[in-house]
C-alpha cells in the first residue's frame, strides 16, 4: 500500500524522456527502441571515440566503453543529471554502463572503480559530482569497490570551447592522486575502471589515466578502462565535457 501511494505522489519517470513509467525500471518502451546505442565498428574500442583518435595520440587508458552516443534521450538524461539536479538518473545510466561493460567483456576480475573529480568549489556549487554518482552506482551493480583516487587541484577552461590539442594542454597537471588513492593502488594489484559522464575527445580520461598509471608498478600488467554514459560522434553539434 505504501509503495502504491508513494508512486502515486512521486511517480517513477523514464530518465530519457521524463515520461511516467512503472515503479521499476528506468526506461519507457518507446525510448528503448529509439535510444542512440553506441554499437558496431564506428566507435574505436581503444580510445572510445567516433571517429578513432588513436592516430593523434594513443590514450593512457587501455580501452573505453560507452553504452550511448551523446544524442536524443541519452543526452537528455545526462543533461538532467548534470545540470537539473536529477541525481536519481545516475542509477539508470550506471545500469546501462554496467550492461555495456558486461557485453564488451570489459569487467576485470580484480578492479577498483573511481571517478573523474571536480574542482572542490565547482562540486560544492552543484551539490554533487555526477561522475562520482555514476561510479558509486556502478560499484554496487558490479560488486566492485569504489575508491576516490583523484582530486582536481586547479581550475581549467571549459573543455567544449577548446580544440583537440588545447584540451590536452588545458588539463595538464590538473589532477593528482589523493594520499589514500596512492596507498590503495600500492596495496592492491588491481585494474581501474575510470568513470565520467561524457567522452568527447578522451582528453579528460587520458589525463586522469596518466596520473593513475604513475602509481602502478611497471612490472605489473594493469589496465585502466574508461567507462562513460555516452560518447560523442562526428555528427554531434553540441559537446559538453
Amino acid at each position: 500500500m505504501f509503495d502504491r501511494l508513494f508512486h502515486l505522489f512521486f511517480p517513477n519517470r523514464c530518465i530519457f524522456c521524463n515520461a511516467v513509467i512503472g515503479a521499476k525500471g528506468h526506461c519507457c518502451d518507446s525510448c528503448q527502441e529509439l535510444l542512440p546505442y553506441a554499437v558496431g565498428d564506428r566507435v574505436c574500442p581503444r580510445c572510445g571515440s567516433d571517429p578513432c583518435r588513436c592516430g593523434q595520440k594513443l590514450p593512457a587508458y587501455d580501452r573505453a566503453v560507452s553504452p550511448f552516443y551523446y544524442d536524443l534521450g541519452a543526452k537528455n538524461a545526462i543533461l538532467q543529471l548534470k545540470f537539473h539536479g536529477r541525481k536519481s538518473y545516475a542509477k539508470g545510466l550506471a545500469a546501462e554502463m554496467y550492461k555495456k561493460l558486461l557485453l564488451e567483456g570489459a569487467l576485470p576480475e580484480q578492479a577498483v572503480i573511481t571517478a573523474v573529480p571536480m574542482l572542490r568549489k565547482d562540486e560544492y556549487a552543484r551539490g554533487y559530482n555526477q561522475a562520482e554518482l555514476l561510479a558509486k552506482h556502478l560499484s554496487k551493480l558490479a560488486k566492485i569497490p569504489y575508491q576516490k583516487l583523484l582530486i582536481k587541484q586547479r581550475g581549467t577552461k571549459k573543455q567544449h570551447e577548446l580544440g583537440f590539442l588545447e584540451r590536452r594542454k588545458n588539463l595538464k597537471n590538473a589532477f593528482s592522486l589523493t594520499e589514500e588513492g596512492r596507498r590503495y593502488l600500492l596495496e592492491h594489484s588491481c585494474d581501474v575502471i575510470l568513470c565520467d559522464d561524457v567522452l568527447t575527445t578522451g582528453a579528460t580520461l587520458d589525463e586522469c589515466a596518466r596520473v593513475i598509471r604513475e602509481a602502478f608498478d611497471p612490472k605489473e600488467c594493469r589496465k585502466i578502462i574508461g567507462c562513460t554514459a555516452a560518447t560523442t560522434c562526428r555528427n554531434s553539434r553540441i559537446v559538453i565535457e
